[in-house]
């Protein structure tokens, strides 16, 4: 590319133009205030390598235009690495020095060889992209107030006229509100976490259904819920029911059992989910009657389960006029690892089984 005559330069009446000789009290507040001029013109920043001094302390850094530079090709075996063209050897940067407790602008090159963003798409550059300490405190209200990410989006998107007025996405809202999550987990609990989204859900819609199974020691063991589309459905589908507790679905390896059916236009339906301690029979009668009083005491009319011997041995305790099979899945799983040696010898035994 020549330069000469790709050169696109900025707009000579920008506010916080860099001028060589400006001071700054860290390499941070450089960074934000090149960042600042960048979003003003309408591009993305990145620091380059420093020189560093034996203390670790940088001596020089280099922040440049993202463009800065071009990819390189880089071959591992017969697989070939290959990157975007996004950088267009741009030379626009600044260069800061520093001179006893003080970073001093060196340096200065304005010029851009590429096209600049306009204003409606600044924020969505890279450099451009940070939730500030204000945005995060207004988050973390709202929240605590419940509003979803979403909705809180677009309160602040319309408090500064747009979100092209914004320093971050709906993706990085999102993304804000998920570490605020975990923090609270980690500071609470997972089990406070659940019991107070139980609890929300129940605030939100008194028909929404949560039971919790607590110990001696006062710990919580399982977790049973239904929301109000299921208790409905079970309602008018609740003819043959399917339990099934195959699921492990976290690093303790909690089996998590939901009760499905299918409606009558052939699709899946959950009539609620459970979390156990463990597939003990104490634990299956806790839950039975638990489900029962989730669905008014009225009995499913026919169960199908896997083989454990617990779960046959409590539905028959609980669901006193429950017919209750056995799935076939399962059936067919137990089939190919214990009679293996039939189906590859004999050609027909697999229809014969099946029939």
């Amino acid at each position: 590319m020549d330069s000469s005559e790709n050169t696109v330069h900025s707009s000579k009446n920008v506010q916080n133009l860099p001028i060589v000789g400006m001071e700054f009290q860290s390499e941070e507040k450089a960074y934000d205030f090149y960042n600042l001029y960048a979003r003003s013109i309408g591009f993305s920043i990145r620091r380059g390598s420093p020189s560093v001094r034996t203390n670790k302390v940088v001596r020089r850094r280099v922040l440049c235009c993202s463009k800065q530079g071009q990819y390189q090709k880089h071959s591992r075996g017969t697989h070939e690495k290959k990157c975007l063209d996004t950088r267009t050897n741009c030379e626009a940067k600044i260069v800061i020095t520093l001179f006893g407790n003080i970073y001093r602008l060196v340096e200065f090159k304005e010029n851009h060889n590429h096209e600049l963003a306009p204003p409606s798409q600044v924020h969505h550059l890279w450099s451009q992209q940070k939730v500030y300490n204000k945005h995060k405190v207004l988050m973390k209200n709202m929240y605590d107030s419940g509003i979803g990410s979403t909705d809180m989006f677009d309160l602040m998107s319309t408090e500064v006229g747009g979100p092209q007025n914004l320093n971050f996405t709906l993706l990085d809202c999102v993304n804000a509100i998920q570490r605020m999550r975990r923090s609270d987990i980690l500071e609470k609990g997972d089990a406070q976490m659940l019991l107070e989204y139980f609890k929300s859900m129940k605030k939100k819609n008194s028909y929404f259904f949560y039971a919790i199974q607590i110990n001696e020691n006062n710990q919580i063991c399982s977790c049973f819920w239904a929301d109000t589309k299921s208790r409905s459905d079970y309602y008018f589908f609740k003819d043959v029911l399917s339990f099934d507790t195959t699921y492990q679905t976290n690093a303790l390896e909690k089996p998590y059992a939901p009760f499905i059916c299918v409606n009558n236009h052939g699709q899946s339906v959950f009539f609620g989910c459970v979390l156990l301690l463990d597939e003990t029979t104490q634990t299956f009668v806790w839950l039975f009657h638990t489900f029962l009083e989730a669905m008014n005491g009225k009995y499913p009319i026919t169960v199908f389960t896997d083989q454990a011997m617990s779960i046959g041995n409590t539905i028959r305790e609980v669901f006193l006029d429950t017919r209750h099979h056995l799935c076939l899945w399962h059936i067919y799983q137990n089939a190919a690892k214990h009679l293996s040696t039939e189906f590859e010898t004999f050609t027909s035994f697999a229809k014969d089984f099946k029939t």
